[in-house]
Order: structure tokens, then C-alpha cells, then sequence
């Protein structure tokens, strides 16, 4: 998804990137348009709900970066983009 509304109604409140397999390594970053990182995550089954600290962060593009081991293929995978928060 490139877009999500973290608003507490229960649809689309979380970013979050979809797995096929249990990673061996895992490692998520979302960074904000400076490029300072605003959630990071070791935990493939943890989602981002749009906040830095406990507050939300405004409407924006934000970036991230998703470094995983697939199991099978054993070889590091890196995927970048953006996504939007909506509220």
C-alpha cells in the first residue's frame, strides 16, 4: 500500500508491508521528508500507526526502507517507496 489513515476507525489504521514468508532478518525504517527516521522496526509482525512518540504525525509522504532474508533465498532484499498518511 502507498497510503494508510491511521484515524482509529479500524480500516487502514496501520502501514505495514505484506509478507509472504517469516524473514530471517528483518529490518524497517520510515524516515519524514528531512530524511529523519520516524519508526524503525527489527519485528516483522509490528506496524507503524502513524505517530513519533506517541503523537501523531501530520499529513505527509513519508519514506521507507525494507532490508529482509528470505528464507529461501538466503540472500539480503531491499525494497524502497513512499507512503501517505491520510486523515
Amino acid at each position: 500500500p502507498n497510503a494508510f489513515s491511521p484515524n482509529g476507525d479500524g480500516i487502514n489504521d496501520f502501514f505495514f508491508p505484506k509478507m509472504e514468508c517469516v524473514p530471517m532478518a528483518y529490518l524497517l525504517t520510515v524516515f519524514n521528508r528531512y530524511g529523519q527516521p520516524v519508526f524503525e522496526t527489527k519485528d516483522y509482525l509490528l506496524r507503524w500507526n502513524g505517530t513519533l512518540n506517541g503523537k501523531s504525525l501530520p499529513v505527509a509522504t513519508y519514506y521507507y526502507i525494507l532490508t529482509y532474508v528470505n528464507d529461501g533465498l538466503k540472500i539480503p532484499e531491499r525494497f524502497t517507496g513512499s507512503v501517505t498518511i491520510i486523515r
